[in-house]
């Protein structure tokens, strides 16, 4: 895998601006994507579980950890689910109740075929950290290690 198909990955949080390029490779909604998001979603829920399912792909993680989102990427994204984007979107004027929050973290999680690490995943991305820790120049190496690792190891239909 290119090293900028990982850019995105372990991140907590977006850049305030995404180039045209990110948004094409790496924000862009499958038509299985907006069928699966309308059929699952009122049409109020549908710009933030879309937001949800596009960062938990190309992040490997929940969209939980950062306030502003790009104006690029809600345009694109609203318009895509034929919705209105808001003028204005940080975690909290989207989520104003947790259990939205974790419903669609839930939702995205289960779609995109993400599953908890289990023992043998476990061991193994342990001997690899341990096989890379002598040669790492710094911690965040063998966090960014990790992170792309499990990255790799997710389920191909969630890529």
């Amino acid at each position: 895998m290119p090293a900028f198909a990982l850019r995105f990955v372990g991140q907590e949080a977006l850049p305030p601006r995404l180039s045209e390029f990110d948004l094409e490779q790496f924000f862009t909604l499958l038509s299985d994507d907006v069928a699966a998001i309308q059929a699952q979603f009122r049409s109020d829920h549908r710009l933030p579980a879309a937001l949800m399912l596009l960062f938990m792909r190309v992040a490997g993680r929940p969209l939980d950890g950062f306030n502003v989102l790009p104006r690029s990427l809600l345009r694109k994204t609203a318009e895509a689910l034929a919705v209105s984007p808001p003028s204005i979107a940080s975690l909290r004027s989207i989520y104003k109740r947790r259990q939205t929050l974790s419903k669609h973290q839930l939702w995205a999680k289960t779609y995109l075929g993400l599953r908890e690490l289990e023992p043998d995943d476990e061991a193994a991305l342990t001997a690899t950290l341990l096989a890379q820790a002598a040669d790492a120049s710094h911690s965040d190496d063998l966090v960014q290690s990790a992170c792309q690792w499990l990255f790799s190891k997710r389920p191909a239909n969630s890529a």
